[in-house]
Parts: structure tokens; sequence; C-alpha cells
């Protein structure tokens, strides 16, 4: 925060040094205006807005003031131009009709197939975990159901 109030200070500094030269500078002025005050009234015309060659006010530039510069407007007619010119060549070419059959899915189900991909997978190894848990269970009653015929 110090460095802030450091440069704060020192551009005020600067500023009411400026004040006080334009204000010596404008005294003097003043001494030296009342002096010749009737010689500078009469001698100095500023024509601003008005032309004395034609007696009349002043209509714009002589010249554009971007005269032989590129413009923003400049550049963006010439976008214009070639992007016209890709859409006539685009156009020359002739386009292949587009078949929708080929763009329909094979399967109407299709996006609930991917969807449903990974419940799937977990769901398929407990099923093959089950499946495998009642054929063992058929296998040992089998085994049981014959030693009992054996036994018997």
């Amino acid at each position: 925060m110090s460095t802030f109030n450091e440069a704060s200070e020192s551009r005020k500094q600067r500023l009411a040094e400026l004040r006080r030269i334009n204000q010596l500078q404008r005294e003097q002025q003043n001494h030296e205006g009342n002096d010749n005050e009737n010689e500078t009234n009469s001698s100095v015309l500023k024509f601003r807005n008005y032309d004395p060659v034609t007696q009349a006010p002043k209509m714009g530039f002589v010249e554009p003031p971007t005269i032989g510069e590129e413009t923003v407007e400049k550049v963006a007619a010439n976008i214009e131009e070639e992007t016209q010119k890709v859409l006539e060549e685009q156009q020359a070419i002739p386009e292949e009709e587009l078949d929708l059959t080929s763009l329909r899915p094979k399967k109407a189900t299709w996006d609930l197939e991917r969807d449903l991909k990974e419940r799937m997978t977990a769901l398929e190894t407990a099923t093959q975990n089950a499946k495998a848990y009642y054929i063992r269970q058929t296998i040992e009653e089998r085994k049981k159901q014959a030693s009992q015929e054996q036994a018997v």
C-alpha cells in the first residue's frame, strides 16, 4: 500500500508543478497581451469551420483520412468476396443424394444397449456365479442320490 501512496503523492506534486507553470505562462501572456492587444485582435483570424476561398462552411475533409490505408471495411469486403467465391465453387459441384437408410441405426434399441452395457457386465458376472452355484448344487444332489442308491 505504501508504494501506491508514494506514487499518488508524487503524481499530485507533478500536477501541482504543472499548474504552477501554466499559471505563470498565462500571467506572462496577459502582460504581453495588454501591450499588443489591438494588434493581435485584428491580425489573427482562424478559419476552423469556414473556408474563405469558397466563402462557405467547410464540409468534411479535403482527402479521406484513410487514403491508401487498409481499413476494417476493406478487409470485410475482401472476406465477403472470398466467401462468395467459395460458395459459388461449392454450388457448382453437384451434390450426391444422401441415402437416409444408411443413417438409420440397424437396431432400434442401439442407444439403450449402449447405455446399459456397464450395468449388464456386472449382472453377467452375477448370473454366471448363480448358474455355477446351481450346477454345483445339482451335482451334489445327484451324488447324494447315487450314494443313497448304492447304500440300499
